[in-house]
């Protein structure tokens, strides 16, 4: 269950759709906050917490530009 949401996640926010040249423009917030969902460290909703507060403050753009 976590990695499919991981997943469905994941791909909402376009990282997971990224050629690997683009993967440089992924803040190292949301990379550390992934590694972290992967590795049992924080929860499912620390995890989408966290997105929203990205997506909120306009870090991670998920609309078109």
């Amino acid at each position: 269950m976590k990695w499919i949401l991981f997943s469905m996640i994941m791909i909402f926010v376009g990282i997971g759709t990224m050629p690997i040249a683009y993967t440089d423009t992924v803040p190292d917030l949301a990379k550390n906050t992934a590694g972290w969902l992967a590795d049992d460290v924080i929860s499912d909703s620390e995890f989408v917490n966290t997105v929203q507060f990205l997506v909120n403050e306009r870090v991670i753009n998920v609309g078109e530009n």
